[in-house]
């Protein structure tokens, strides 16, 4: 794993995302990202696992949406995370902070290194 940063909230959008934490971990990549006005966090599946090129919003990965702090919102292939399908969520739901609003749940970059391990749980155990 890269060295984690801190988030820190902007009430505007970065024009280029910032990275929070970049790693590896029971053999899937991750990245933990900040847009300014929101972190996001991705998981990369590998070609050859049966959820690679699945949609965030179809039902094969219902279990893992349910794990993704307020459910996957995005998935393509290659960004973050070159050469993989990228499952994606942010954390601008209901009673977080995000953009212009001071008030609500300000992640920190362990609290969603935590939620990516789970969600990487969820996918492994899909698996098995």
């Amino acid at each position: 794993m890269t060295g984690t940063y801190p988030i820190r909230y902007t009430s505007s959008r970065l024009a280029c995302p910032k990275i929070l934490a970049k790693g590896e971990y029971r053999g899937f990549q991750y990245c933990i990202t900040s847009i300014g006005t929101h972190p996001c966090a991705y998981v990369g599946v590998p070609k050859g696992h049966a959820l690679y090129g699945k949609r965030y919003d179809k039902k094969a990965l219902d279990s893992v949406s349910s794990i993704a702090h307020g459910g996957l919102t995005y998935s393509e292939r290659n960004t973050p995370l070159k050469g993989l399908w990228n499952l994606g969520w942010d954390y601008a739901h209901c009673g977080d902070r995000s953009g212009l609003s001071n008030e609500g749940k300000e992640w920190t970059t362990e609290e969603i290194l935590k939620n990516v391990h789970e969600v990487i749980d969820s996918i492994i155990g899909e698996k098995e």
